[in-house]
């Protein structure tokens, strides 16, 4: 026999009965979160009323997740960097609420690429959730992860993303040093050869150069964070121990920042050793017939190339003993090996003079100006024997 229907509570009310009262969602006009009572009163056609009350929890409250991503162990808590060189990581989930029953993710991550349409089941007062053995998916670029919860009363939080903190940046690709190279295989302390250019050019493209150094022999001559692709260094002896010389390696690293690195060397060396050339014996004289003659040659022996190798051979005659001044148009003869044999038509014999002092002189010069020197004396005579024939009568 029920006429009519009021509702009753703090927050929502009927003043007025009526044949239906449907409480949706939504139909909160007011009030704040917490306990409330919901009093429901009938009455019948002979206006005698009944009421029944109900105790309900009124949650509107999202929960707030905070998410980080982890390295992938189970006894620290350190988060990921901006950049990283690995895929497996840790998922790090505070659920932000006392009543959270469940969660979700998805991003770039293995078999998690698409949002889930249900939520995964925690029990009430679960405060923080880890889900380590996670993987990104491997190629490089930036990684994201989303996460949302819900409370027990169905609210959702908003969906968190946890590239923190700004971008997180997957980068398995080692720089690349496309070219590293020497100007010069050798240097030396002669003006012109003193010196070695090195050249580099690299590529950090995905996560960008960290850092970088440049060692010759072990001994760092450069080295920063910041560096432009192509670049240039200069060798020169400073870099080698007063009075020594010989090989030495230039190894360039290049590292980027999420920790991949890539090296790369080449050997420079210094001379600074003269070759060491002798001439063979020469006759004590030589007459008119040969030096108005094709000459003779030499033989030059070289017992010690030098380290960067013998280059150039010359020859000429003066009056001086011990002379090391190559005179002006003479020949440059190519070294070919450690005893040759330098002909007339290679030395320069500007200074002979009929004297029992002439002198053959050689400079051996190597590939990086170091000058060794020979000298061997001679006599030249192109003066036929004068004298008076007397005939004496018998």
């Amino acid at each position: 026999d029920c006429t009519a229907v009021t509702l009753t509570n703090a927050d929502l009310s009927s003043s007025a009965w009526t044949g239906d009262v449907v409480l949706t969602n939504g139909a909160k006009k007011g009030g704040t979160d917490g306990a409330r009572t919901v009093t429901v009163t009938v009455k019948d056609a002979a206006g005698n009323t009944t009421s029944a009350s109900k105790s309900i929890t009124l949650d509107t409250t999202q929960a707030t997740p905070v998410v980080t991503l982890e390295k992938n162990t189970t006894s620290t808590h350190e988060a990921l960097p901006s950049y990283i060189n690995y895929t497996i990581f840790k998922l790090h989930i505070a659920t932000g609420g006392s009543d959270v029953i469940g969660y979700k993710y998805c991003g770039d991550i293995v078999d998690h690429t698409t949002k889930p349409t249900d939520y995964t089941t925690i029990s009430a007062g679960t405060t923080l959730v880890e889900l380590p053995d996670l993987n990104f998916t491997s190629t490089d670029g930036v990684k994201n992860v989303y996460v949302q919860v819900k409370d027990s009363a169905e609210n959702e939080s908003d969906v968190i993303s946890a590239h923190l903190p700004t971008t997180l940046t997957v980068d398995m690709t080692n720089p690349v040093i496309s070219a590293f190279s020497t100007s010069s295989r050798w240097i030396s302390s002669v003006s012109g050869h003193n010196s070695a250019t090195i050249s580099a050019t690299f590529d950090a493209a995905v996560s960008g150069l960290a850092s970088y150094s440049l060692t010759i022999g072990g001994v760092v001559k450069d080295s920063g964070t910041s560096l432009a692709s192509p670049h240039t260094w200069t060798v020169t002896p400073s870099d080698w121990t007063a009075g020594t010389s010989g090989d030495k390696a230039v190894v360039l690293t290049l590292t980027d920042n999420a920790g991949n690195h890539s090296t790369s060397t080449l050997t420079v060396g210094l001379d600074i050793t003269a070759p060491t050339p002798s001439i063979n014996e020469l006759a004590v004289w030589y007459n008119k017939t040969t030096m108005e003659g094709s000459k003779f040659s030499i033989t030059v022996t070289t017992s010690a190339e030098s380290e960067s190798g013998a280059d150039t051979i010359y020859a000429w005659v003066s009056s001086v003993a011990s002379d090391t001044t190559i005179p002006s148009g003479t020949t440059a003869v190519a070294y070919t090996s450690s005893s040759q044999v330098i002909p007339s038509t290679g030395v320069n014999w500007t200074g002979l003079a009929d004297t029992a002092s002439n002198y053959m002189h050689v400079c051996v010069v190597d590939k990086v100006g170091n000058k060794g020197y020979a000298h061997r004396q001679f006599g030249c005579d192109r003066n036929n024997p004068t004298g008076t024939i007397v005939l004496a009568g018998t």
